[in-house]
């Protein structure tokens, strides 16, 4: 099943991906099914601070 964004048919054949702009983003979830997901999608990552990975910097060289 696929989930389609409105815009005209271009007939591709299948061996060829319609280029996205960069405000869309196509995913395939586990059952098969794609996404086509439009805008800025805010995940759930988490960037990690480096200083919480290898421990605080605070204690420089005097």
């Amino acid at each position: 099943m696929v989930c389609v964004v409105s815009g005209p048919a271009n007939g591709l054949d299948g061996t060829e991906r319609p280029r996205l702009t960069s405000d869309h983003r196509l995913r395939r979830s586990a059952g098969g099914v794609i996404l086509i997901l439009r805008g800025p999608k805010r995940t759930g990552r988490r960037v990690i601070n480096p200083s919480e990975r290898y421990g605080s910097c605070e204690t420089g060289p005097d």
